[in-house]
């Protein structure tokens, strides 16, 4: 079953931001990762998947290796942000992120739904397989989205983040691609400052 916890903030809410946890990823692992986004005004929300998977395969299968999983997945993310949306806030107020198999679903939900104000994707990209076109067409007008990666990174290939940002780049998003010279599978300090510059 699917659950969410709710961080409320300091002062008076003025946006939102999910974050998606990873494959396997704890409650707490997820809340450090990501407390360094909000700022002081910003509803922190964390959904959270059956057994902390949001899907059984690699982001990488066929589609229909990930279901029924991956449709609940963006079904939950539908119902959270009608419940901000219910609290006062609009889509243009909410932020989804998220890291790895995370972030993977959090480019899912924006490549199919659209919905929200930008995306930050640690370590992800669009589901599908090789060779796989996305069949969206519909406009993302201007959304922004940052995608960061290490080139070598042994869970989440760069080919396949750089096609998830010229896919999102060919719908109109301004899209940001942070690379690092490594191997490493963690968010750094400068995806972290690129996300509060572009979101916060």
């Amino acid at each position: 079953m699917h659950e969410t916890t709710w961080h409320p903030p300091k002062n008076a809410i003025t946006q939102a931001l999910i974050f998606l946890h990873g494959r396997n990823q704890s409650q707490a692992a997820t809340l450090s990762i990501a407390q360094p986004l909000p700022n002081t005004n910003t509803l922190l929300v964390l959904p959270s998947a059956p057994q902390r998977c949001w899907y059984p395969g690699s982001f990488l299968a066929d589609t229909q290796e990930n279901e029924p999983s991956l449709s609940s997945g963006i079904t939950h993310i539908d119902a959270v942000i009608e419940k901000i949306i219910e609290a006062g806030l609009s889509t243009d107020q909410i932020i989804l992120a998220g890291f790895s198999q995370g972030a993977a679903l959090a480019a899912e939900y924006v490549g199919r739904v659209g919905k929200v104000k930008g995306l930050i994707a640690f370590s992800g990209g669009r589901i599908g397989p090789w060779g796989c076109n996305w069949e969206e067409e519909t406009s993302l007008s201007a959304m922004p989205m940052l995608f960061s990666v290490a080139t070598r990174d042994p869970f989440v290939p760069l080919k396949r983040v750089k096609e998830t940002v010229a896919h999102f780049a060919q719908r109109g998003a301004n899209t940001i691609l942070e690379t690092f010279e490594e191997d490493e599978h963690y968010v750094r300090e400068s995806e972290y400052a690129a996300a509060r510059t572009l979101f916060m």
